[in-house]
């Protein structure tokens, strides 16, 4: 009976050797686990971030093009009235661009040359051609907008504007349909930024005075395009933008209001992202807010 005793410590202490070395194990594999739970969050967060940039990017473009796609269509208005009033205007808002009509061909044409500054500090090159359906002197006749060789700074400008025939509202404001066709911007590495879909314009001020200056545009509608990194996109106009030309000659933002939605293909797709162009003031601020966190986007 001695013999036995020494011989249950010893099963003990190799029961309590095996409970340790799978308690070390247990630890050990949740703790890997951690670190690697932690690796893939950083990566999930670091993946978001570089997301979130490329849409602030893209809305950043868009709001580039429909800026000057907005004042090019007001620039053409602006060379009819100079045609009304007889011809090339000198010191007029073209500065040294020549403006022609065709009444053969129906066309009113803006040639910047090989370089013009133009309104808005802007050098403009190249051709814009205006073609109309109907009478050139009628606010209602529908007009195209295309261009030839035609950059802004160093930016390339392709594709059309329609300006469908218009018609007066209830105020007498003028409203048209304004459709783009494929309106792309090309910088010069060769990467494109495209727009197209169709909006309403709704002239609320302005409208005749020959002072571009003191235009002021309602837009709403929807657009779809492709970013400089082949994503698409989609937005829609939740409350009305508005388009103050004198916010643009002072050095702010075009649009003073107004709200849209943005949506894109890929990671994310149901994701609504919205854009906030302020509340009726000019500013040199717009607000995006994605997935909660607000982006604030300034003109220098």
């Amino acid at each position: 009976m001695g013999i036995i005793l020494p011989n249950k410590p010893k099963k003990i202490m190799n029961t309590i050797s095996i409970s340790r070395k799978q308690i070390l194990l247990v630890v050990s594999t949740a703790l890997a686990a951690l670190i690697i739970f932690s690796c893939t969050d950083n990566e999930m967060d670091s993946h978001e971030a570089d997301l979130e940039a490329e849409e602030v990017e893209i809305f950043e473009d868009s709001y580039t093009a429909e800026d000057d796609l907005d004042s090019d269509i007001q620039i053409a208005y602006m060379a009819e009235a100079e045609i009304l009033a007889g011809g090339k205007v000198e010191d007029g808002i073209f500065g040294c661009a020549e403006v022609t009509r065709d009444p053969e061909a129906n066309t009113i044409t803006i040639d910047f040359g090989d370089g013009c500054p133009g309104p808005w500090g802007r050098t403009r090159r190249g051709i814009v051609v205006i073609q109309y359906d109907g009478p050139f002197d009628s606010a209602l006749t529908r007009r195209i907008i295309s261009f030839i060789d035609y950059y802004l700074g160093q930016i390339r400008i392709s594709g059309s504007i329609t300006l469908e025939q218009g018609e007066r509202d209830e105020n007498g404001f003028l409203l048209r349909r304004r459709i783009l066709n494929d309106y792309t911007r090309t910088r010069p590495d060769g990467a494109s930024f495209v727009l197209r879909g169709e909006s309403l314009r709704r002239w609320i001020a302005g409208e005749g005075d020959d002072d571009i200056n003191t235009n002021v545009v309602e837009i709403t509608g929807e657009l779809e395009g492709r970013s400089t990194r082949g994503r698409n996109f989609r937005h829609v106009i939740v409350e009305p933008l508005i388009a103050d030309f004198a916010c643009r000659r002072d050095g702010f933002f075009l649009y003073k209001a107004g709200l849209k939605e943005m949506t894109f293909t890929g990671p994310n797709v149901n994701r609504v992202r919205t854009v906030h162009y302020g509340d009726g003031e000019c500013t040199n601020t717009i607000t995006i807010t994605i997935n909660g966190r607000t982006t604030t986007v300034t003109r220098d």
